[in-house]
């Protein structure tokens, strides 16, 4: 399997396909996940356009975003950072549904992200048994505070 190329400044509208038809997003369900574990505070690794970073100000939390991507960048809500997240070192795994794919144009999006040209992708599209629901395997990166100990580090 070879990895797509980060080329989100090269062809930014493959990234930013799916924001052009209406679609069942993760993002909500990302952003309900940190609400239920007490987050006040999320660093959105890899955060693109920010559709994460968005959500969160409804739900009290506050988001710096961090991606590789200075187009990507440009389109994000601030605070927004260019940093590489894959050198952070703490991880939980995401393993859930990412989206349903429920029309052809829809999936033709879904497929453009993933690196196929606007033919390509529609040609694949037309083939899909839909609605098809598809999962994603990532993770989250969060930390909290340690309390505080009653005890002093040094004596």
């Amino acid at each position: 399997m070879t990895a797509l190329p980060r080329d989100y400044d090269l062809d930014p509208g493959r990234f930013l396909a799916s924001t052009e038809l209406p679609h069942d997003d993760v993002h909500p369900y990302v952003a309900a996940r940190l609400g239920d574990a007490g987050a006040r505070i999320v660093l959105d690794v890899g955060g693109g356009s920010g559709r994460l970073a968005r959500l969160l100000p409804e739900v009290s939390m506050r988001c710096l975003l961090i991606d590789l991507s200075p187009t990507m960048l440009a389109l994000a809500p601030r605070p927004a950072v260019r940093a590489d997240g894959s050198r952070l070192p703490v991880t939980d795994r995401w393993d859930a549904p990412l989206v349903t794919l429920s029309t052809v144009d829809h999936a033709a999006a879904f497929l453009r992200i993933h690196g196929l040209s606007d033919a390509a992708a529609h040609r694949a599209a037309v083939t899909l048994q839909l609605p098809l629901a598809l999962t994603m395997r990532g993770c989250f990166v969060y930390a909290t505070r340690a309390p505080r100990s009653p005890w002093p580090l040094t004596s």
